[in-house]
C-alpha cells in the first residue's frame, strides 16, 4: 500500500490492511520518506520508499489517498508505478483522491473510475471527467 508521508487518511490505510491481512494476504507499507504521518496522527514506518519500489515483488499495489497523496505522490515516480502496473497485469487501486494519480499516469484511459471530488486538483478531476465520457462511448472526445 503506498501512502504519503503526511497527511495519508489513517482511516484508509489501517483499515484497508487490517481487512486485507485478515484474508491471509502480505501487507507492506510503501512511502516517500521512511516515516509517515496520517492526517488524523497515525503512525507507519514504511517497509520499502516508494523510489525503489519493485513492482514484480508485489501482486498488488494500491495508492491510499488523503491530501499528502496529491502534494507528494502525483509525480513521476508514481505515474510510472502505475503504468508498470498495468504492463506487469498486476492489480492497481487507489483510494478516496488517490485515483487522480492513476488518471494521470494514463492507465485510466478508456476505463470507469470514480474519485472523490475537491478542489483539490481540478486540472485532474477534469482529466478524469473526459476519459470518463470516452468510455461511455463518447468517440473522438
Amino acid at each position: 500500500m503506498i501512502i504519503a508521508s503526511k497527511d495519508f487518511r489513517d482511516e484508509e490505510y489501517f483499515v484497508t490492511k487490517e481487512v486485507l491481512e485478515r484474508q491471509g494476504n502480505k501487507v507492506k507499507a510503501i512511502s516517500n520518506d521512511k516515516k509517515a504521518i496520517g492526517k488524523f496522527g497515525g503512525e507507519v514506518v514504511a517497509d520499502i520508499l516508494i523510489k525503489d519500489l519493485e513492482i514484480d515483488n508485489f501482486d498488488a499495489v494500491v495508492f491510499v489517498g488523503g491530501s499528502g497523496a496529491i502534494e507528494l505522490l502525483d509525480n513521476d515516480i508514481s505515474y510510472n508505478i502505475c503504468k508498470e502496473c498495468i504492463k506487469r497485469d498486476k492489480i492497481l487501486g487507489a483510494i478516496c483522491i488517490s485515483p487522480v494519480i492513476l488518471a494521470k499516469s494514463g492507465v485510466l484511459r478508456g476505463k470507469k473510475a470514480s474519485v472523490w471530488s475537491s478542489n483539490m486538483d481540478k486540472s485532474a478531476i477534469f482529466l478524469m471527467g473526459l476519459m470518463l465520457k470516452k468510455s461511455l462511448n463518447l468517440e473522438n472526445y
